[in-house]
């Protein structure tokens, strides 16, 4: 394929390594932008023949900043060092892009995690899931108007172009909008980039599983600037104190969309507008305290308990087996690499069943 992975990593060795060991034979160039404290390859030579490392100890937009240049594919997606996607529908996402009716293309997603799977007496340990982003299959990018779909996007908001595979050309030309300047709020990268992504061209999603996205752990906070969990994006956008920096947020998203035939006014009113409708709904979005309460208190029940709960009452938990997911997806009308997924579904056993067994150890 004629396609560069990105991965992002900084002081993850165990995942960075799990996904180097899954993409070292597969079809595809892959780039390591690591900011981690110690490199992960003590020399070039180390590398998979497809895999180009770089170990700088810089800022997490820096590294993609710097990467951009080093692509020589004609199609790019970035990727968490935890996560997966499945090749195939990679390959459907470039023959999409061929096509010439989109500039960026996604499709389905899981969530996975190992976990136990409570019975009546006992817990087993399993790889569980839950589907993501569920609105993605009646989601659509594709209206021919560039402020309708910038706005439909925001108002309607899910995480679809950062994770799409696009043209490198149109990531580079994003990435620098972005790298301009970093803003000490949590997501601004994201948001800017969804932003960019929406307004400069459609977005295919396609009925079809493209994307695993890792529940193991933590995602990585704190590193950055707009890494940082605590300066909420809300708090960033209507707090007074920061209209300087809004006023730059805004702006540097203006520049990149200013043409010979639009006016940096409108724009900029039109930018407010798509934030404010992305506020909106995150607002929509969050989680009644009572219902967070509730959910701790479920599970911190002793399994026996809350396989009982469950039976009565008929829950169905926050997460299944992987493969009654898959069959789910699939009456959906998804389409799904059943081999491929099995592949991952082994390779994540072996993670967290076996490996992680040996790490520990090892370490005591």
């Amino acid at each position: 394929m004629d396609l560069t992975i990105i991965i992002p990593t900084f002081n993850r060795e165990k995942y960075l390594k799990r996904s180097l060991d899954y993409w070292s034979d597969k079809a595809v160039s892959v780039i390591v932008a690591d900011g981690s404290n110690l490199p992960f390859f003590k020399n070039d030579l180390e590398a998979p023949k497809n895999i180009t490392y770089f170990h700088m100890k810089e800022g997490f937009i820096d590294r993609l900043n710097f990467v951009k240049q080093k692509i020589k594919t004609k199609y790019c997606v970035l990727l968490g060092d935890d996560e997966f996607f499945i090749p195939s529908a990679l390959f459907s996402a470039i023959g999409e892009l061929d096509k010439g009716d989109c500039i960026a293309c996604t499709g389905q997603s899981i969530s996975f995690w190992a976990g136990k799977q409570p019975n009546w007496f006992s817990e087993n340990q399993e790889i569980l899931s839950h589907v993501i982003y569920p609105e993605r299959l009646s989601l659509s990018i594709s209206d021919n108007c560039p402020n309708n779909r910038l706005l439909n996007h925001m108002k309607n908001y899910s995480p679809i172009g950062i994770y799409s595979v696009m043209r490198t050309s149109t990531w580079a030309k994003i990435i620098t909008l972005i790298s301009e300047r970093e803003f000490n709020a949590y997501g601004s990268f994201e948001i800017q980039f969804e932003m960019a992504i929406s307004y400069f061209g459609k977005i295919k999603i396609l009925d079809e599983l493209i994307w695993f996205r890792s529940a193991e752990s933590k995602t990585i906070q704190g590193t950055d600037k707009s890494l940082d969990a605590s300066k909420t994006f809300k708090e960033f956008w209507l707090n007074k104190i920061n209209f300087q920096e809004r006023d730059a947020f805004v702006n540097i998203v203006c520049n990149g969309f200013l043409t010979k035939n639009t006016n940096s006014d409108d724009l900029y009113k039109l930018i407010e507008k798509a934030i404010d409708l992305y506020l909106n709904f995150m607002e929509s979005k969050k989680t009644h305290l009572l219902i967070r309460m509730r959910n701790r208190f479920f599970y911190s029940m002793p399994a026996f308990f809350r396989a009982l709960v469950k039976r009565i009452f008929l829950i169905k938990g926050r997460g299944r087996p992987i493969n009654q997911v898959i069959d789910e997806l699939k009456l959906s009308g998804v389409r799904v690499d059943s081999e491929e997924v099995l592949r991952i579904k082994n390779f994540l056993s072996q993670f967290h069943f076996v490996e992680d067994t040996e790490r520990k150890k090892s370490n005591q």
